[in-house]
């Protein structure tokens, strides 16, 4: 003999999954818009750099200006040096945006 679940039992079971569902969906929605947070601009004053063995315009973007978005540095490096590419080569001195106290 089966056991029957009652069905008030049965809809409360139901109510409570729709909720978490519904509550799931609520959060999820609300993690993806706000995102993640906004890159710092890139910063304004710049150095000389000299390039190191293995270095690429990535590294040198993440270390120099650390809070801002690494592509857009990478941009403002290449502009700044007049580079047709991204190559860069150890020793290669580089005009390059810097963060106050960041290091090269």
């Amino acid at each position: 003999m089966a056991c029957e679940i009652p069905a008030a039992v049965a809809s409360a079971g139901w109510l409570v999954l729709v909720a978490g569902l519904v509550l799931l969906a609520v959060v999820g929605a609300g993690w993806v818009a706000i995102g993640p947070p906004p890159a710092a601009p890139v910063p304004e004053t710049t150095v000389v750099l000299e390039s190191r063995p293995g270095d690429t315009l990535w590294d040198v973007a993440a270390r120099m200006a650390p809070a801002a978005s690494p592509s857009a540095v990478v941009d403002r490096i290449r502009q700044l040096n007049g580079m047709a590419d991204a190559s860069v080569y150890p020793g290669e001195l580089l005009v390059v945006p810097a963060e106050v106290g960041a290091g090269g």
